[in-house]
């Protein structure tokens, strides 16, 4: 396999501001203590370059918990599972490349679009994915001379909590057009909605995968949801839920109760031990199927 090239791979382009490309910046998202780093490959993805001389390769996708917020990179579940995928496998950690598509603040719509057009482009060996809260959408909005705005709802754009400073006039513009968008997007949300929304974008990557022939294993933030979608009232739900490979999904997340043993600086992501767990959690879960 190491004579693959990664070929293809899209820059980022996504909603986050906070995405320098071949640069290390020391705050991001709701981590603003200052303690940890963030270091950008040329392509705006956290991580290193992409190696063409890669052994194995895995990508993923996600939100904050994904992308490794609050935390040192060596800290985040994706470099601990990549480091234990390595060891299983008898190669060296180096040898294995992480395609980390992640950004903070991502919904389910984010993971799915980045990582559906990568598969074919990256030929991973293995795809490992975080799903985030059924809540979060990702639009395009319309922001009269400027290109089209993709924008990240959540609670965030309707409650966006105390302001950092004073915004400059782009920030002040970009945050009206978002408000005006999660007010539109929100209006006819439901927790059905959000709910066969999710699912949609799972089975989508799920599918995609077993049509590539690439290896997946999938964990959700909201994963105990899934016990009860049997016997949901909505037969949509029902429907869908039946679709998804129940044997690739690792039943537990890094915001479990039992899971979230600390905290990262930011006070908000799980710390680098909750991290681990949730990382070894995950190599039994795709070494058990």
């Amino acid at each position: 396999m190491g004579d693959r090239q990664p070929l293809g791979i899209s820059p980022y382009y996504g909603s986050h501001s906070e995405h320098p490309r071949s640069a290390t910046v020391r705050r991001y998202g709701s981590d603003q203590s200052g303690t940890k780093t963030y270091t950008f490959n040329s392509l705006g993805y956290r991580g290193s370059e992409p190696s063409p001389a890669a052994k194995a390769r895995i990508l993923t996708s996600g939100c904050s918990y994904t992308f490794g917020e609050g935390l040192d990179y060596h800290e985040a579940w994706v470099t601990q599972f990549a480091g234990r995928y390595a060891r299983h496998r008898g190669l060296d950690a180096k040898d294995v490349d992480l395609i980390n598509l992640a950004q903070g603040g991502a919904s389910n719509d984010y993971i799915a679009r980045t990582v559906l057009p990568h598969l074919e482009r990256v030929e991973p060996d293995l795809v490992v994915i975080l799903f985030t809260y059924k809540s979060r959408a990702e639009v395009m909005l319309d922001d009269p001379g400027h290109p089209p705005l993709v924008a990240s709802l959540g609670p965030w754009t309707v409650d966006p909590g105390p302001n950092r400073g004073a915004p400059s006039p782009d920030q002040a513009r970009h945050a009206a057009v978002l408000a005006e968008g999660a007010s539109h997007y929100y209006l006819t949300y439901t927790d059905d909605s959000g709910l066969i929304n999710a699912l949609k974008n799972m089975l989508l990557v799920q599918l995609t995968c077993r049509a590539a022939g690439v290896d997946y294993l999938f964990s959700w933030v909201e994963h105990g949801l899934l016990e009860g979608l049997p016997e949901h009232p909505n037969p949509i739900v029902r429907e869908l839920a039946s679709c998804l490979d129940r044997e690739r999904f690792c039943p537990t997340a890094p915001t479990d109760r039992d899971r979230q043993v600390d905290l990262a600086p930011d006070g908000v992501h799980p710390g680098p031990l909750s991290n681990a767990q949730f990382a070894s959690d995950l190599l039994a879960a795709w070494l058990s199927r």
